[in-house]
């Protein structure tokens, strides 16, 4: 059925189409997984930053039955590393802290949602787009912060080189 809207120039119909075949099946969360993303990355450091990205990981998992997957990047700055070259005891104690912190996060704002927790050394926006790659994450949620032209222009962007580097889609969600 046709409805004509009256406009001051050519006619314009408004007509009601039937749903495409198919549409019909997203009433239900549990059949979504089809069309949602099933696995989830989201860098997290240590901080309370990454937080708003973890909750907006944990609600698209949730709705789509997803996986959220929890990357960490650990740089040698990050880690307090004796002179000694072959003592590894800080490096796993580094690993260890990283990893309860960051299961402690996921078990707050994400109960109930299938996890993992991935750790990677290096460059962090590089890691982060090779940790999707090898993980094949459907989707990249990150925090962003607010900062200046100056600060951008003197510190970079992490997040922009993940944006620009990686053909997997990339949520930003601002830090509240």
């Amino acid at each position: 059925m046709a409805t004509t809207l009256p406009t001051g120039g050519p006619e314009w119909k408004r007509v009601d189409l039937p749903v495409t075949r198919g549409l019909d099946r997203l009433a239900s969360p549990a059949d979504r997984k089809d069309v949602m993303f099933s696995k989830i990355l989201v860098p997290v450091d240590l901080e309370e930053s990454s937080r708003p990205g973890v909750e907006m990981a944990a609600a698209l998992a949730r709705e789509s039955n997803g996986k959220i997957l929890a990357v960490h990047v650990m740089t040698p700055a990050s880690i307090d590393v004796p002179d000694v070259p072959h003592e590894a005891k800080p490096l796993r104690e580094a690993e260890q802290q990283a990893t309860t912190r960051i299961d402690d996060l996921l078990n707050e704002v994400a109960p109930g949602i299938d996890a993992q927790t991935y750790l990677f050394f290096g460059d962090p926006s590089s890691e982060i787009v090779r940790a999707a790659d090898a993980l094949h994450a459907d989707l990249i949620v990150i925090t962003v912060k607010n900062r200046s032209r100056l600060g951008k222009l003197l510190m970079g962007s992490q997040n922009q080189e993940i944006i620009l580097s990686t053909p997997k889609p990339v949520l930003c969600v601002p830090k509240a």
